[in-house]
């Protein structure tokens, strides 16, 4: 346990419990949901400056930062719910962030060096669906987050490589550099493109949006729809996207390239059990278990 928050902190630290009383998994909870609001704060700023701003989101943070800082409640299910309620927050305003892009800037249109938005991706949808229906699409991998120095990150790269051509790759955020100067082509017998980049960590709604369009199009859930959930993370704030795809009951997800510091064994033992959290483990170990699915 690591906990610094208020005056009657020791000398050093809180380690084993608090002096007020928090436990661990209190204490890791708190911190998991201060760093997602600084990702939902950092994206507010941003649509604030182009007049953009949501009361729900605003009202969010102030209920959260109140329940971290009155050291009144201790209760776990309340804060899990809590960090639920923060996600919905994170994909509230990155749908307001996408709102504010596209009234001032338009929608992008896809070029051969540029991103996609995700409304040029859906104007693919009767395509896609029909090549799910006939077999030629088996399976969609979103792998996305963010970049980071060391070798872990080469797990994504070999994941990416190592898909079959059935297969379609939807990513945003700089972890896409470790693995997109690879030429991924068309899916067979189609000419949709494999590789679709949707841009940065901010666009990651545009990621969501796609997958209800097409759940909502093959009327099922998204958990039905054959899609694997791959992230990488580096900053602190990230786990705002994390959350915000918890929020949305959406589960199977794997992160890496190792688990947060932030996070104790109690918190991710929660998550693993409410969302079926994964670690991504070795490349092997990872990939096999998704490449599976793609041959069902």
């Amino acid at each position: 346990m690591f906990c610094n928050q208020c005056e009657q902190t020791p000398s050093g630290e809180c380690k084993d419990i608090g002096v007020c009383g928090k436990a661990e998994t209190i204490a890791s909870l708190q911190d998991t949901i201060i760093f997602a609001l600084k990702g939902i704060a950092a994206y507010r700023s941003h649509a604030s400056q182009m007049g953009y701003t949501d009361s729900f989101v605003d009202a969010t943070t102030h209920e959260a930062l109140y329940m971290t800082l009155t050291n009144s409640n201790f209760t776990v299910e309340e804060h899990i719910e809590m960090a639920v309620k923060v996600g919905q927050s994170a994909v509230r305003i990155i749908e307001v962030l996408d709102e504010a892009h596209t009234s001032l800037l338009g929608i992008q249109q896809p070029i051969r060096v540029t991103r996609n938005d995700h409304e040029t991706v859906l104007g693919l949808a009767p395509k896609v669906i029909d090549a799910v229906k006939e077999g030629k699409i088996k399976r969609f991998f979103v792998i996305s987050g963010c970049d980071a120095p060391g070798n872990g990150e080469g797990y994504y790269r070999e994941l990416a490589a190592s898909l079959p051509p059935e297969t379609i790759i939807l990513t945003t955020s700089s972890g896409k550099f470790r693995y997109n100067d690879v030429e991924y082509g068309v899916v067979p017998g189609t000419n949709i493109p494999r590789y679709i980049e949707l841009g940065q960590c901010n666009n990651s709604g545009s990621t969501v949006k796609i997958a209800k369009a097409l759940a909502e199009a093959f009327e099922c859930e998204i958990n039905e729809m054959p899609i694997s959930i791959v992230l990488s993370w580096f900053e602190q704030k990230a786990v705002a996207i994390l959350l915000g795809l918890f929020s949305l009951g959406i589960q199977d997800i794997r992160i890496g390239p190792k688990p947060p510091e932030f996070i104790s064994g109690g918190v991710l033992a929660v998550l693993q059990e409410a969302f079926n959290l994964k670690l991504i483990g070795t490349p092997q170990e990872g990939t096999d278990p998704m490449l599976e699915l793609v041959k069902k």
